[in-house]
């Protein structure tokens, strides 16, 4: 059923009282919320759920699912305000569930809000996963995002294979280069590297 939980059911009374006397707890503003949704108060169910989605991981992931396809991306990032790996989270659900115009508008401000900060203010796998979507996002700034995932992890050999072979598709010859030579040094038996190398420095 829309917006249940496994196995849950609650009855509205006994949740207006758990609501009374346990403001502040999850699963209680989660099932308020659902049963504000019921009564077509979209706005309350925001208001609620807002306060059990910074609270709770697996909730969070609930809301996520439940509102991410009802909700303006502007609208959702702006009531929910997710931590970037929380954003990212949403990007991916769109992005798996063919919303591409949703996926493009949340990728791009999340973009944003990475390419603010410095390249060791993100976890360096957060940095990956972005580039990753973004490039199949077919997003502009997939190489600046690359850029900075490979200053976050310089010894990632993908990571920096990979960009190298988007600074080639860009025309970044001497970025590309530098990285290629790199990984070069690093695995002399990758055949993709060395033809990528040979052919930019012909």
């Amino acid at each position: 059923a829309f917006l249940a939980l496994p196995g849950q059911a609650v009855h509205p009374p006994l949740i207006d009282q758990a609501l009374r006397v346990r403001p502040h707890a999850p699963l209680i503003l989660f099932f308020a919320g659902r049963e504000a949704i019921f009564a077509g108060d979209l706005g309350r169910t925001v208001y609620l759920w807002r306060r059990a989605y910074h609270l709770d991981d697996e909730l969070r992931h609930v809301i996520t699912q439940q509102l991410a396809p009802r909700l303006p991306p502007p609208s959702f990032i702006g009531q929910f305000r997710p931590s970037i790996d929380d954003h990212l989270g949403l990007v991916k659900y769109y992005a798996e569930h063919h919303l591409d115009r949703e996926a493009n508008t949340a990728g791009a401000l999340l973009w944003d809000r990475m390419l603010n900060r410095g390249p060791d203010e993100c976890d360096p796998s957060t940095w990956r996963q972005a580039y990753s979507l973004a490039a199949q996002l077919k997003d502009p700034r997939a190489v600046q995002i690359g850029r900075r995932a490979v200053q976050a992890s310089p010894q990632d050999y993908t990571m920096r294979r990979r960009l190298a072979f988007e600074l080639l598709d860009h025309g970044d010859w001497d970025s590309a280069i530098t990285h290629l030579d790199w990984c070069r040094g690093e695995n002399q038996m990758d055949v993709g590297v060395i033809d990528k190398l040979r052919w930019a420095t012909e």
